[in-house]
């Protein structure tokens, strides 16, 4: 490509081609405040599809949120990904939590979704642009929300966990 071509890529932002941001209209700032409330209330763990180890550490660190984290497993250090069964078995020995006890909050049917209902966790699926095709069939989940930031808010959300967990968010 000639420099005078590549002039305007260089100044183009992601959300220029993507939006908002990667998860649609809610800030980071937005999710990380929910997580930080989530966190308050109830034991966290992640799992992340993530094929850079390194760098996902480093962006919870820089993000602040890493210890709201009982437990983080990035599926580059395992040599497997979601939906495989053997990544959310490893969360639950990490947590010391039986499957039936975790509530998965993920943004993919397939991975997230299936994966955790597969070996017996309850799901909440993030309903996001990227997928907003799956809006007009029911992705399997226990229970759909439009953002993670939105999750401690929602008060089908808190009856749920109430109900599932006998645990509860603030309004």
């Amino acid at each position: 490509m000639e420099e005078k071509e590549v002039g305007p890529l260089a100044r183009k932002s992601p959300q220029d081609s993507h939006g908002p941001g990667p998860r649609g209209h809610q800030s980071a700032a937005a999710r990380i405040e929910a997580m930080k409330t989530i966190a308050k209330h109830l034991r966290i763990g992640l799992i992340s599809n993530f094929d850079d180890s390194e760098t996902g550490h480093l962006i919870m660190a820089d993000t602040g949120i890493r210890d709201l984290f009982d437990a983080v497993i990035i599926s580059a250090d395992t040599g497997y990904r979601k939906p495989n069964p053997l990544i959310f078995k490893q969360i639950l020995g990490m947590m010391r939590l039986e499957a039936s006890d975790i509530l998965f909050v993920g943004d993919t049917p397939h991975d997230d979704v299936l994966g955790s209902q597969g070996v017996g966790m309850h799901s909440a699926w993030i309903r996001t642009r990227n997928h907003r095709e799956t809006a007009g069939r029911h992705s399997g989940a226990d229970i759909v929300i439009a953002d993670l930031a939105s999750f401690p808010g929602d008060s089908v959300c808190r009856n749920n966990l109430r109900e599932h967990f006998a645990a509860d968010l603030p309004r």
